[in-house]
């Protein structure tokens, strides 16, 4: 069977856009620049020279994720909101802790603002030392969970006197507890290191760091779990910014619900503008206009906006000529093969043909194996197995795929044979494919 990519350009680099960076501010007036102060703009100088602009959104992005922590079942039950980057240890001078969490508790203040924590559980780590402060009762929000570790029973206390408040409260375990805090009925959420399963409790448990299912037989079924076993490894540092972007961009939208895929798209202007336009062709299948990408969300259903969402993180925003052809062969192959296993006794398959098509670039895009990106992005087995050469009941399906785009008479012949498909159903179906996928791509920009 051909591989799976054979068909995608290898030699010409993807094309680059003009040079956006903004030239440095003239310094006038004192060496202050005001003309950098408009529309919601802060200046950074560093070294003497002067940056462009960073606008609110671009910090959001820069610094701070929601983390999935998932059921049994491998669905997303609540988020964790963390601080990305550099961050200091546990090792580090007090004061380094305490900005990281301070710019976090920022951070949750500007989502709040926006309305952008509604619907699931949202946890937020934060030290006793820090449960003091007036901004923890202006952020507490009946969905927010505060993680903490008590330093002695007087935190303790402070505590239990909150969520008499209304505050909800995970305690952060190491299973070594104190007398004090073995009563685990006294919190709402506990976590716990994978390798040390709580004692028989009613208190929502979760699980961290779990890297096998093995790993989880000790727990209740009614946990929460965090670790690679769930998400694969962490977003490749060698993506570069806007790769690593659009690798978030897919794990939001093929793991989470569709509030977190919206939320994530109003961080990136950009991405949300390039999502409404191909919402707006056939592939998104919005037939009039929408007054905001939420919107757009909802109208397409889930598995609609994770079609439109896997295009627009393999074309980017702005498109590039290869980001476009991988747009363009993911979504012909995916409406080609799709349409083809509805036809047949296989019909059950579609769902997944359309998927192996859709995915099928994506290894080109993201430099990691293919085994690597299907546990990332919960892709179904028979997915995997057809996209990294093992086989499977969607083998032939991709392999009909490629004898089409190479044109190849002999293989097309063969691999329609045994699919027992018609040569003419075939090139049809491929034909309209095409049309769909280009119409697309002139909506790019």
């Amino acid at each position: 069977m051909s591989n799976p990519l054979d068909v995608l350009p290898q030699e010409s680099p993807p094309e680059t856009g003009a040079d956006g960076a903004c030239p440095p501010a003239y310094a006038a007036s004192g060496g202050i620049d005001t003309s950098a102060l408009d529309d919601r703009a802060c200046v950074v100088k560093v070294d003497g020279q002067t940056s462009a602009p960073v606008r609110e959104e671009e910090l959001r992005d820069r610094f701070f994720s929601f983390e999935p922590l998932f059921d049994r079942r491998g669905r997303v039950a609540a988020r964790e909101l963390v601080l990305r980057g550099r961050l200091a240890g546990a090792s580090a001078a007090a004061h380094l802790q305490y900005l990281d969490e301070d710019m976090l508790l920022t951070g949750l203040y500007s989502l709040v603002a926006d309305e952008m924590t509604a619907g699931q559980a949202l946890l937020v780590k934060i030290s006793a030392a820090n449960l003091s402060r007036e901004l923890i009762r202006e952020l507490n929000r009946i969905n927010l969970i505060w993680v903490t570790a008590p330093r002695h029973f007087a935190d303790f206390e402070d505590i239990q006197a909150l969520r008499q408040q209304g505050f909800r409260f995970c305690l952060e375990a190491d299973g070594n507890n104190l007398p004090w805090l073995a009563d685990f009925g006294l919190w709402d959420a506990v976590r716990l290191p994978v390798g040390v399963p709580p004692r028989q409790t009613t208190t929502r448990v979760i699980a961290a760091g779990v890297s096998d299912a093995a790993e989880l037989a000790a727990w209740p079924e009614q946990l929460w779990a965090q670790g690679p076993w769930f998400t694969g490894s962490a977003t490749p540092p060698e993506l570069g910014k806007d790769l690593a972007r659009r690798y978030e961009l897919l794990s939001v939208a093929l793991r989470q619900p569709l509030d977190a895929l919206s939320g994530f798209l109003r961080l990136h202007p950009d991405l949300e503008a390039q999502l409404l336009r191909i919402a707006a062709t056939a592939a998104g299948g919005l037939s009039d206009v929408v007054d905001s990408c939420a919107h757009a969300l909802v109208r397409m259903g889930r598995a609609r906006a994770q079609r439109a969402a896997t295009l627009l993180a393999l074309a980017g925003a702005p498109a590039t000529a290869d980001g476009r052809l991988y747009a363009r062969i993911a979504l012909t192959r995916a409406l080609f093969l799709g349409k083809l296993a509805r036809s047949t006794p296989a019909s059950a398959l579609a769902p997944l043909a359309f998927e192996v098509g859709l995915f099928s670039p994506l290894a080109a895009v993201f430099p990691m194996p293919v085994t690597e990106l299907a546990t990332r992005f919960a892709w179904a087995a028979e997915v995997c197995a057809a996209l990294s050469g093992a086989g499977g009941p969607l083998a032939a399906w991709l392999a009909l795929a490629h004898a089409c785009e190479k044109n190849d008479g002999a293989l097309l012949a063969r691999w329609a044979g045994e699919l027992n498909l018609p040569l003419e159903t075939v090139a049809l179906a491929h034909m309209e494919a095409l049309v769909v996928a280009e119409d697309m791509d002139g909506h790019l920009m």
